[in-house]
């Protein structure tokens, strides 16, 4: 605000400058005495005139309402000085008035006079306004016309040319109070006309009548942001009767791809704290909850959705412990049990189930819907999901999955949406046509335009310059800009809305109430309710607490975009301090890292992630693990150096190695270098607890290249021989064995497997296979004793020794540990020359990957089904599969059984008659093996070469130089099966 005493020049030469000054005091006293009462802030007086803030220092909900309030009082009151001072004479005021951000600075850090430095169009505006105001008048803005236009009268003056703005301005003088103070004179009715989705909703309940009947479906709504989507559901829920089912929202957020199974757990979560009128997820009201939520699932599915409603009160951390689910592969078994849940419900009763905003869900959800695409048929479900991107082909193929693209609005349906909307009022002429243009057949932003317009213009007459000149004043150009327009609108409730937005797109009133500073509860219901009944948040039911959800996501974007980046780091702070603190729910650890990182807590926001980072590891959720520790990583750089900073790192990494594994293959550069960082800190630090840090010397060896495995190898085994932890030293032995089978040593191979299956305890083993390696250490023990049998020449043992490992995989059901058996099932059955036994393992390799998005096991898999393929007769098709494979394995995974798949290429090359191209690969496969520790096929590469010379017709003193090396080498390693192939090749060469 700037206010003006209009003739004061005049004034002082009609009074002696004892008097004027008496004149000019008493005015501004009175001035400042108004202003001080509506709450704003008088920053200046200087001469004749002054500057007020409203909204500063201190934030209120109706600033530019007391604003107006408080210029109309001063006309008034200094018009009835002069009645009451026969000393003062008539002084006329003149006052302008703009709204908008502007940012403030105190002077003393700016170097500058006066108290503070204010800056912004706002503050310019408002002193151009003052300049051009008539004697006696208040102008104001058009930001501030519209946050204030159904609580004074007013009349439009024109738009004004401004100094310094490029755009026409307009300007309006507000007259008087209205006599009803209500701010919700001109809300709008909380549902705009559904126009051109006919055909969409007959679909809809098409899905629905079938779900009724026992065939579920699945409805896919895709679209760009404001398409109609959420709207389309909402409707379809009108037309389904409530009375015959059961309809739950889900609701997928921005960031909640940090969780498994956010959009489900976050309302369970919910539920529970209901259930038990208590913040405290104990195990008795968590079984009991989930008990009454699905009568007669198993007792598996129970304990799987308990680890999956795990808090951070409750969460083991310092072992990574679990409680007793059958299966290290959680994802899979959450997913059975989620969908064992929903068969259950739609046992009682039909199901409608929604979940919005299916862009942002987490890896296990997607995972879920597409198994629940193949079993929904069988249940009396429709599961409606909205999403702004295109189904994948191999989802949207699926029998029960029907996918609606949603169109933008056509001429005529943006004509009928207009009309609906200013009814009864008649239309201006070219309106519609105006709206459709601006929103490009949007529907969210030709529904919001026209109801802007018609709360502007609705009864005055308007036409394409005056719309145009609004939209451009507010700086309209996208639907976001026309969001944050009517938002701004909303006066007193906009803050509210604000508030709301930091939450999320759902949110509890307590939580609002939580961080509303001390706006008092009354006044936040009533704000809520201007929300409602201005169809910004809808109510939400959640476990019978008062919750509500924004209409649209973009609402909630617009609102929190419209507050200061201090105002949203302070916000989200309170939000941390409010978490748990019984008027605010207890938050779990990827949300208070969120909240954290854009408080600005980046220790504390490190701290969570990485908690939240080892939850979601444990739960098999690696895609979620993997994004929750890069959150974490960026947090620390942005932190100086603190005491316990390095063993935070340390921990990060100890996470980070095994699902970097996982994710991109024991062998891959992110994986290598995870563990090279988190050993050189290690070193770093000199003496560590290495029982503590031994995850991370494992990784270390695990990662490194075959030339050092044998070296690293050793320096753990002495470095842990001492340690009175039985798992630990098995894990050692574990590194051994695997080192001493790549390098040859039978014998020390099959020693150390029979020390350190001596050591496996089974309950242990649920932690450490996601620890070391990925996989189990019993598994990987049998595995590698069967292969390293096989050299030693007992076929029969071998064999079993496989099997078991292969069965015990199975048993204890471990993703990882799976695909390891296999992997030496594959190279064993290879060893055999059994090759209808390795088509049928490589397929069930390939399917593992295929849904587990496992790209080195894909790659093992065609490397082995393509040899097969080749050796069988199938040359063309099996030789492309088994280069792909190959190419893509050099790309990921290790150098670990190179040699091996080099010789496999000899194979195939050799049935495609190309014998010199076959000698090469071979050539590769002994120089890489020789360069390498990687050495436990090199007799039998040196017998292959050997063989092959033959048929390329090399000189046979260079093929018995070869066998007899071969031979040689194999009895050193204890091959007896390589040494007995080598010694007949000799007596074959010999006698030949």
């Amino acid at each position: 605000m700037f206010y003006d005493i209009v003739g004061s020049t005049s004034l002082l030469s009609m009074l002696d400058p004892e008097e004027f000054a008496d004149t000019q005091r008493a005015i501004h006293t009175t001035v400042a005495s108004i202003i001080q009462r509506h709450d704003g802030y008088l920053e200046q007086i200087a001469g004749d005139g002054g500057c007020a803030f409203f909204g500063y220092p201190i934030a209120t909900e109706d600033a530019a309402e007391l604003a107006v309030s408080a210029a109309l009082e001063m006309i008034q009151r200094c018009k009835a000085l002069k009645r009451l001072s026969d000393v003062i004479p008539v002084v006329p005021l003149r006052i302008g008035l703009a709204t908008g951000t502007v940012v403030v600075n105190p002077s003393s850090q700016v170097g500058l006079p006066g108290r503070v430095e204010i800056i912004g169009l706002a503050v310019n505006l408002a002193a151009r306004l003052q300049a051009l105001a008539a004697p006696d008048t208040v102008l104001v803005s058009e930001a501030t016309h519209r946050l204030t236009h159904s609580a004074f009268h007013y009349r439009f003056i024109d738009k004004i040319a401004v100094k310094g703005f490029t755009e026409l301005q307009p300007v309006w003088q507000p007259l008087e109070k209205r006599e009803l103070d209500s701010r919700f004179e001109t809300r709008r009715r909380a549902d705009t006309p559904l126009v051109a989705r006919a055909q969409e909703i007959e679909q809809g309940l098409h899905c629905w009548s079938e779900a009724e009947n026992g065939s579920g479906r699945i409805l896919f709504l895709t679209g760009e942001a404001g398409i109609g989507k959420s709207r389309l559901l909402s409707e379809l829920s009108r037309h389904i009767d409530r009375a015959r089912c059961n309809r739950r929202v889900f609701q997928c957020q921005p960031r909640g791809n940090r969780r498994p199974f956010y959009p489900i757990i976050n309302r369970f979560v919910r539920e529970i704290r209901h259930f038990n009128g208590s913040e405290d997820l104990d195990d008795v009201a968590v079984y009991a909850y989930l008990a009454q939520l699905a009568p007669g699932v198993k007792q598996e599915s129970i304990d799987a959705m308990r680890l999956l409603v795990d808090t951070p009160s409750s969460s083991p951390r310092s072992e990574m412990g679990l409680p007793d689910v059958p299966s290290q592969d959680f994802g899979h078994t959450a997913v059975a049990a989620m969908i064992e849940i929903l068969s259950a419900w739609s046992k009682d009763k039909p199901q409608f189930i929604i979940l919005e905003d299916y862009q942002w869900a987490d890896a296990l959800t997607k995972l879920l819907v597409a198994e629940l695409a193949r079993e929904i048929s069988q249940m009396r479900v429709l599961l409606a999901i909205s999403c702004r991107e295109l189904v994948d082909r191999e989802l949207s193929g699926c029998s029960p999955v029907i996918v609606q693209d949603l169109a933008r609005l056509s001429s005529g349906d943006i004509a009928e949406l207009v009309e609906e909307i200013w009814t009864p009022d008649p239309v201006p002429r070219g309106l519609s046509r105006f709206i459709e243009k601006r929103s490009e057949g949007v529907p969210l932003f030709a529904e919001e335009l026209a109801l802007l317009l018609k709360d502007k213009f609705g009864t005055v007459l308007s036409d394409q310059s005056s719309w145009e000149a609004l939209l451009a004043h507010d700086g309209v150009s996208t639907l976001k800009d026309l969001l944050l327009a009517r938002l701004a609108g909303l006066n007193d409730a906009r803050r509210i809305a604000q508030m709301a937005s930091v939450i999320g797109r759902e949110f509890l009133l307590r939580e609002l109430q939580a961080i509303a500073g001390g706006i008092p509860h009354e006044t936040i219901a009533h704000h809520l309710e201007c929300l409602m009944d201005n169809n910004v948040v809808h109510p939400a039911g959640s476990g019978g607490e008062a919750a509500f959800r924004f209409r649209h996501v973009l609402f909630q974007e617009a609102a929190y975009d419209s507050l200061l980046k201090s105002e949203q780091r302070e916000l989200h702070r309170r939000i941390v301090n409010a978490s748990g603190g019984g008027s605010s729910p207890q938050l779990s650890d990827d949300a208070l890292a969120w909240h954290c990182e854009r408080a600005g807590l980046f220790q504390e926001a490190a701290q969570y992630a990485v908690r939240a980072a080892e939850g979601c590891a444990i739960r098999s959720a690696m895609h979620e693990a993997y994004h929750l520790l890069e959150s974490a990583e960026t947090s620390l750089s942005r932190v100086e150096q603190f005491s316990s900073m390095d063993d935070l790192m340390l921990r990060l990494l100890a996470i980070r190695g095994p699902v970097e594994m996982a994710l991109f293959g024991s062998g891959s550069r992110e994986a290598r270098r995870t563990y090279e960082k988190a050993v050189a800190i290690c070193r770093g630090k000199g003496p560590t607890d290495r029982e503590q840090w031994f995850p991370l010397y494992w990784g270390w060896w695990i990662t490194s290249p075959n030339s050092e495995a044998v070296a690293r190898s050793q320096v753990i085994v002495s470095d842990l021989e001492k340690t009175s932890d039985p798992e630990i030293r098995l894990q050692a032995l574990h590194c051994s064995w695997a080192t001493h089978f790549h390098a040859g040593n039978h014998v020390e191979c099959l020693r150390c497997i029979d020390q350190g299956l001596r050591l496996y305890d089974q309950e242990r083993a649920i932690i450490s296979r996601t620890k070391y390696g990925g996989h189990d250490a019993k598994v990987c023990g049998l595995a590698e004793q069967g292969q390293s049998l096989w050299f030693r020449g007992d076929h029969e043992a071998a064999a079993k020794n496989i099997e078991a490992a292969l069965g015990w995989a199975e048993e204890i059901n471990h993703l990882g540990s799976i695909c390891h058996a296999l992997d030496v099932a594959l190279i064993f059955n290879h060893f055999e020359k059994n090759r209808s036994e390795v088509l049928r393992l490589s397929a069930r390799m390939r399917e593992l990957a295929e849904q587990h998005d496992l790209p080195n096991c894909e790659a093992k898999s065609d490397i082995f089904a393509g040899w097969a393929l080749t050796l069988q007769g199938q040359v063309t098709d099996g030789r492309s599969m088994f280069e792909r494979g190959l190419k893509h394995q050099l790309e990921i995974g290790t150098e670990e059984d190179l040699p091996l798949y080099m010789d496999m290429r000899a194979a195939t090359l050799q049935c495609e008659g190309h014998d010199s191209l076959a000698l090469q690969a071979l050539e590769e496969a002994l120089n890489h093996a020789n360069q390498t520790s990687d050495v436990f096929w090199l007799p039998e590469l040196y017998r292959r070469r050997a063989e092959l010379s033959g048929r390329c017709g090399r000189p046979t003193m260079l093929r018995c130089r070869d066998l007899e090396y071969a031979l040689a080498l194999a009895v050193k390693q204890g091959a007896e099966m390589i040494a007995q192939r080598a010694r007949d090749d000799l007596q074959r060469l010999n006698h030949g």
